[in-house]
């Protein structure tokens, strides 16, 4: 999927999920539906989530243009990027890396720290490689990236002022997931930036060479003549052998040093430390930058959306027309008729389609042993086990129940326990100390269990509400390790 693509179906993805007016489950089963007739059922994932992602962005920015600007916020401006690559190069441009006076130190830090800098980055650089590039592609971004990142983040929010908890989901979703290619686009960018600062640095050098006559030496404080051309020989040794032009031999290199001598004209030097710096760090770090522009077509050419988030696998399954296959298994509870009808209502609208939905009567307490038997009678793509709230949580009997229903070999690939509140809630209310007791007892025994654990009210009028609670459960089952 590309890039752009991906970014709306993330978008759509926030909208979908916080439940919002501009988004109802009428229109998500609409956007569905469309998405499948368009593609046909033979579409690939990537391609039927983008088209659907195009149709609902249709009606949603119909219905409020602030999402379509919202969608535009989160890309990356190409102009300020241009703009720091020129803002190096006028950097290097205007640093004095020869010398005040005329004079050129050949041991001057300016010049050898920018060499320095760039052989730590190319030891940087090699010792992530060894390490593993898979490894290091996955880890998080470093100190430097992450901050570029959180300015990326702030300039996006404050440009698109979503006023709404979608999109400021959607920028810090985004902004997570497409860490890797903005580490990838940083890395480029810092690359090229390089070259440009050396660049201008070489050229700010002629530039002056032209008005100027600067006279080359060198003095030091703790390193005597044998100790400052071994030095030198060591760094303009490549330089020599690229132009032609010789290294002075001791006696000349020691007759250079100020102030006893007014050295000699600097022509000379100056090409070997331009050569030095286009062979020691601009033709590496364009290649760096070429190679990180690669990596960052392939990113945008095939983002790496994770489609076995709960979410995706949820609109997944719907791609092709087909029904999810859903098995309700009450234990030790009687669901009552508005119960029953209420969670029918509440599974048709979180799981955005029509599933088969199969109700089995509840299972005594104590037959444990039975569960086997009943996630293998009628396999499903999910088994929602239901208790009911007014029990008291008991780890011989619950915990090993679904730990049995886990375990079995024909089990699902998603497991969901709902504690249905509705009775408790009209006993002793929905809030205070013995309704925070009872939940939390409930959360200790099944904690081990390995399972999305739901409380709900399904006597309560506000079915949307509680579809997405469900729905909420459901894309954390799905991406829960099995």
């Amino acid at each position: 999927m590309k890039e752009a693509a991906a970014r709306a179906v993330c978008l759509v993805r926030a909208f979908e999920r916080a439940e919002t007016p501009h988004w109802s489950s009428a229109e998500r089963a609409w956007a569905t539906r469309e998405a499948t007739a368009a593609e046909g059922s033979g579409a690939t994932a990537d391609r039927w989530l983008a088209r659907r992602a195009e149709i609902a962005l249709g009606r949603l920015g119909a219905a409020n243009p602030a999402i379509l600007r919202l969608q535009g916020s989160a890309t990356w401006p190409a102009g300020w990027m241009a703009l720091v690559v020129g803002a190096a190069a006028l950097a290097g441009l205007a640093a004095d890396s020869v010398g005040a006076a005329g004079r050129v130190n050949l041991l001057a830090p300016p010049f050898l720290g920018l060499l320095a800098w760039n052989l730590v980055v190319y030891l940087l650089l090699l010792s992530h490689f060894l390490r593993g590039t898979r490894a290091a592609a996955q880890r998080p971004p470093g100190a430097l990236r992450r901050l570029f990142l959180r300015l990326l983040q702030a300039a996006a929010t404050r440009a698109a002022r979503p006023s709404s908890v979608p999109g400021a989901a959607f920028l810090f979703d985004w902004t997570r997931l497409s860490a890797p290619l903005a580490g990838v686009r940083i890395a480029g960018l810092l690359h090229r930036a390089a070259a440009a600062f050396a660049g201008g640095t070489i050229a700010g050098m002629y530039l002056r060479g032209l008005a100027l006559e600067y006279r080359a030496g060198w003095e030091s404080t703790f390193l005597d003549a044998t100790q400052a051309r071994a030095l030198l020989v060591t760094i303009l040794t490549p330089a020599s052998r690229l132009t032609g032009i010789p290294l002075p031999t001791l006696d000349a290199f020691a007759a250079l040093r100020f102030p006893a001598s007014n050295g000699v004209n600097a022509a000379p030097w100056l090409h070997l430390l331009a050569a030095t710096a286009l062979a020691g760090v601009i033709v590496p770090r364009l290649a760096l930058a070429w190679a990180a522009r690669r990596d960052e077509r392939r990113l945008e050419a095939h983002f790496p959306l994770p489609l076995d988030d709960g979410y995706f696998q949820r609109l997944l399954r719907t791609m092709g027309g087909a029904r999810m296959r859903v098995r309700v298994l009450p234990y030790s509870y009687t669901l009552s008729v508005r119960a029953i009808a209420a969670l029918r209502e509440v599974l048709a609208h979180a799981l955005d389609a029509f599933p088969e939905i199969d109700i089995t009567p509840p299972l005594p307490l104590g037959a444990e042993d039975d569960a086997d038997g009943a996630a293998a009678s009628a396999p499903a793509e999910l088994v929602v086990a239901v208790f009911g709230m007014t029990a008291t949580a008991e780890r011989e009997h619950h915990r090993r129940w679904l730990e049995r229903l886990r375990a079995s070999t024909d089990a699902p690939r998603q497991l969901i326990a709902l504690i249905d509140t509705s009775a408790f809630v009209q006993r002793f209310g929905g809030a205070g100390d013995r309704y925070a007791e009872r939940r939390d007892a409930w959360c200790a025994v099944f904690a081990a269990c390995g399972c999305e654990c739901l409380f709900l009210d399904l006597e309560s009028a506000d079915r949307a509400a509680l579809a997405s609670e469900f729905r909420r459960g459901f894309d954390a089952a799905a991406g829960a390790p099995r």
